[in-house]
């Protein structure tokens, strides 16, 4: 959040802080990849988003945050086909936390 705050580099410090505590967690790996986007740091986070793919190709949150990492290294196609599969692995359902998540 305090990325999204303008505040990157406290918000990647909490966030790597909470990776060391729970490396397996996809919802953390994601929003440090979500952070290293808002920071502008694009291949960062293309990078890191790799983890979760590996772990788990169909975590929806993590494909759209590498799609729009992809459009900030104006690569289109690859941010497309990260997009396409947000929409493929969605399990959303009209809840408001399935929904503000993504």
């Amino acid at each position: 959040m305090l990325s999204l705050l303008g505040r990157p580099v406290e918000g990647l410090a909490l966030l790597e802080r909470a990776h060391r505590s729970d490396p397996a967690s996809l919802i953390v790996t994601t929003d440090i990849v979500k952070a290293l986007f808002v920071a502008g740091r694009y291949d960062e986070a293309i990078a890191r988003s790799e983890e979760v793919v590996e772990v788990d190709p169909g975590f929806a949150a993590v494909h759209l945050w590498r799609g729009f990492a992809h459009l900030g290294r104006d690569r289109p196609g690859d941010a497309a086909a990260g997009l396409s599969a947000v929409r493929l692995h969605a399990r959303l359902d009209d809840s408001p936390l399935s929904r503000g998540y993504l």
